[in-house]
């Protein structure tokens, strides 16, 4: 997102818009056989409280943002919030100078963790408090600064990411885990490593997808009990990982050539 946000030269309505139209594919491909997946594995092994009718379904097949209704994941919070950050994130296309774009996506960054840390209001925080803004722009900010070699920005994002560790461990380690991924992948960029970077990501992301409702199933039938704690966990883990990886592979054989170099590359 990066990438497509500070460094397009482009701007205006039709940019943002082609722009949405990218990261809302990218998104939705390998969405749409998760889906598929998991209304299927809930069909042989169902959950209590996690099947979905068949309306639910095919409204889920082919719409990721549909507030108000079951969902055939579990965790279709986490899709909806990738894209609403985006889709606010991307008007910065709305400007022409890059350079502001970057001066924009800083102030968002440093507001969001104001409000992520809680020095603020509640009422003045809503917005920038509940998409995971302040992770995902620290993220970003860090990517162009390690790049452009900008000390100030590093150090700030830096101990932004300190400052984390005051208001829980599990943002701690996630703005830590932004700081070492980002300098890993922009210091090797064009190489195996980023590529494994990528692909990890895009395995890691289906997987979050598919991990809940098909994981409580394992959960539930393969080892009911639990009396072995390691099984419990890592049967569940290994299982949808698979799932997980093998949609990926789907998705990168299926993906146009056409669509995916002229339209929905990068």
């Amino acid at each position: 997102m990066t990438k497509g946000i500070l460094e397009n030269h482009g701007s205006g309505l039709k940019i943002y818009g082609l722009f949405l139209a990218k990261r809302y594919y990218r998104l939705w491909f390998p969405y749409f056989f998760a889906v598929i997946i998991i209304y299927l594995w809930m069909i042989v092994w169902p959950v209590e409280g996690r099947c979905v009718p068949f309306g639910v379904f095919l409204i889920d097949l082919f719409c990721i943002i549909h507030p108000g209704i079951d969902c055939v994941d579990g965790a279709h919070w986490f899709i909806q919030t990738l894209f609403v950050s985006q889709f606010l994130l991307g008007s910065l296309l709305l400007i022409r100078s890059t350079d502001i774009r970057r001066n924009c996506l800083f102030c968002i960054a440093i507001l969001s963790l104001i409000c992520k840390l809680e020095l603020l209001p509640q009422k003045l925080c809503y917005l920038f408090n509940s998409l995971y803004l302040a992770e995902i722009t620290i993220g970003m900010v860090l990517s162009y600064a390690v790049k452009d070699k900008n000390w100030f920005a590093i150090t700030l994002c830096l101990i932004a990411t300190l400052l984390a560790l005051f208001k829980s461990l599990e943002l701690f380690i996630f703005l830590l885990l932004f700081v070492v991924l980002v300098t890993i992948k922009v210091q090797f960029s064009n190489s195996r490593i980023t590529c494994l970077l990528d692909n990890l990501g895009e395995v890691c992301f289906i997987w979050y997808l598919v991990h809940q409702n098909i994981g409580y199933s394992i959960q539930n039938r393969l080892v009911p009990h639990g009396d072995v704690f390691i099984l419990w966990v890592l049967v569940p883990m290994f299982i949808t990982f698979g799932i997980a990886t093998f949609i990926s592979i789907i998705c990168s054989l299926l993906t146009p050539n056409v669509l995916s170099k002229r339209l929905f590359h990068q």
